[in-house]
Protein backbone atom coordinates (compact mmCIF):
# COMPACT_ATOMS: atom_id res chain seq x y z
CA UNK A 1 0.00 0.00 0.00
CA UNK A 2 1.17 3.47 -0.92
CA UNK A 3 -0.41 6.88 -0.31
CA UNK A 4 -0.44 9.04 -3.42
CA UNK A 5 -0.58 12.75 -2.63
CA UNK A 6 -2.85 15.21 -4.42
CA UNK A 7 -2.73 18.90 -3.54
CA UNK A 8 -6.20 20.40 -3.87
CA UNK A 9 -5.71 23.96 -5.04
CA UNK A 10 -9.21 25.38 -4.83
CA UNK A 11 -10.42 24.09 -1.46
CA UNK A 12 -10.40 26.09 1.74
CA UNK A 13 -9.70 24.56 5.15
CA UNK A 14 -13.37 25.14 6.02
CA UNK A 15 -14.54 23.19 2.95
CA UNK A 16 -12.11 20.37 3.72
CA UNK A 17 -13.63 19.85 7.15
CA UNK A 18 -17.12 19.50 5.67
CA UNK A 19 -16.25 16.92 3.01
CA UNK A 20 -16.09 13.24 3.76
CA UNK A 21 -13.67 11.42 1.48
CA UNK A 22 -14.55 7.79 0.88
CA UNK A 23 -11.21 7.13 -0.76
CA UNK A 24 -8.32 8.35 1.35
CA UNK A 25 -8.42 11.38 3.57
CA UNK A 26 -8.00 15.15 3.45
CA UNK A 27 -5.44 17.00 5.57
CA UNK A 28 -5.79 20.73 6.11
CA UNK A 29 -4.05 23.31 8.27
CA UNK A 30 -0.54 22.23 7.25
CA UNK A 31 2.51 24.47 6.89
CA UNK A 32 5.48 24.19 4.56
CA UNK A 33 8.95 25.13 5.83
CA UNK A 34 11.91 26.10 3.68
CA UNK A 35 10.01 26.85 0.48
CA UNK A 36 6.72 28.08 -0.88
CA UNK A 37 3.90 26.40 -2.73
CA UNK A 38 2.53 27.67 -6.05
CA UNK A 39 -1.19 26.95 -5.84
CA UNK A 40 -1.86 27.74 -9.51
CA UNK A 41 0.76 25.28 -10.80
CA UNK A 42 0.49 22.88 -7.86
CA UNK A 43 4.23 22.65 -7.22
CA UNK A 44 7.00 23.69 -4.86
CA UNK A 45 8.61 27.09 -5.48
CA UNK A 46 11.15 29.36 -3.79
CA UNK A 47 9.72 30.96 -0.68
CA UNK A 48 9.11 34.69 -0.51
CA UNK A 49 11.96 36.74 0.88
CA UNK A 50 12.02 36.51 4.67
CA UNK A 51 9.32 33.82 4.83
CA UNK A 52 10.49 30.64 6.53
CA UNK A 53 7.11 28.97 7.09
CA UNK A 54 4.04 29.36 4.89
CA UNK A 55 0.59 27.81 4.51
CA UNK A 56 0.14 24.57 2.60
CA UNK A 57 -3.03 23.89 0.56
CA UNK A 58 -5.34 21.01 1.46
CA UNK A 59 -3.67 17.65 0.79
CA UNK A 60 -5.56 14.49 -0.19
CA UNK A 61 -3.83 11.20 0.60
CA UNK A 62 -5.22 8.47 -1.62
CA UNK A 63 -4.26 4.81 -1.05
CA UNK A 64 -3.04 3.03 -4.20
CA UNK A 65 -1.03 -0.06 -5.00
CA UNK A 66 2.64 0.78 -5.36
CA UNK A 67 2.62 -0.23 -9.05
CA UNK A 68 -0.06 2.45 -9.72
CA UNK A 69 2.01 5.31 -8.31
CA UNK A 70 2.63 8.25 -10.64
CA UNK A 71 6.07 8.80 -12.12
CA UNK A 72 6.05 12.62 -12.31
CA UNK A 73 9.04 14.47 -10.90
CA UNK A 74 8.21 14.73 -7.22
CA UNK A 75 9.95 15.54 -3.98
CA UNK A 76 9.26 13.07 -1.17
CA UNK A 77 8.69 15.67 1.50
CA UNK A 78 8.92 14.64 5.15
CA UNK A 79 6.03 15.62 7.41
CA UNK A 80 6.75 16.41 11.05
CA UNK A 81 4.58 17.25 14.05
CA UNK A 82 6.74 20.29 14.96
CA UNK A 83 9.56 22.28 13.41
CA UNK A 84 12.08 20.77 15.83
CA UNK A 85 12.33 17.65 13.68
CA UNK A 86 13.85 15.92 16.67
CA UNK A 87 12.31 13.37 18.95
CA UNK A 88 12.94 10.07 20.61
CA UNK A 89 14.20 7.46 18.19
CA UNK A 90 11.44 4.88 17.84
CA UNK A 91 11.90 1.17 17.15
CA UNK A 92 11.15 1.92 13.46
CA UNK A 93 14.34 3.97 13.22
CA UNK A 94 12.42 7.23 12.75
CA UNK A 95 12.02 10.11 15.15
CA UNK A 96 8.74 10.17 17.08
CA UNK A 97 8.25 13.63 15.55
CA UNK A 98 8.30 12.20 12.00
CA UNK A 99 4.89 11.25 10.55
CA UNK A 100 5.26 10.24 6.88
CA UNK A 101 6.55 11.41 3.50
CA UNK A 102 4.24 13.06 1.01
CA UNK A 103 4.92 13.50 -2.69
CA UNK A 104 4.93 17.10 -3.92
CA UNK A 105 5.32 18.15 -7.55
CA UNK A 106 8.40 20.16 -8.44
CA UNK A 107 9.97 21.69 -11.51
CA UNK A 108 13.38 21.57 -9.81
CA UNK A 109 15.31 18.37 -9.22
CA UNK A 110 14.08 16.87 -5.91
CA UNK A 111 17.68 17.06 -4.58
CA UNK A 112 17.32 20.85 -4.66
CA UNK A 113 14.61 20.65 -1.99
CA UNK A 114 16.52 18.03 0.02
CA UNK A 115 19.48 20.43 0.30
CA UNK A 116 17.07 23.15 1.43
CA UNK A 117 15.65 20.93 4.16
CA UNK A 118 12.07 21.44 3.00
CA UNK A 119 9.43 19.84 5.22
CA UNK A 120 5.71 19.95 5.91
CA UNK A 121 4.69 20.71 9.50
CA UNK A 122 1.51 20.16 11.47
CA UNK A 123 2.08 23.32 13.48
CA UNK A 124 4.06 26.50 13.08
CA UNK A 125 6.13 27.99 15.86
Amino acid sequence: MYFYTYVINNMSDKEATSIQSYLGFLIHGLYVQGDGFDIDNSCLVESKSGELVGPMPVVWLCPVNIDQAAVAQQYECPMYKTSKRAGVLASTGHSTNFILRIQLNTVENPDFWVRRGVAVLLQSD
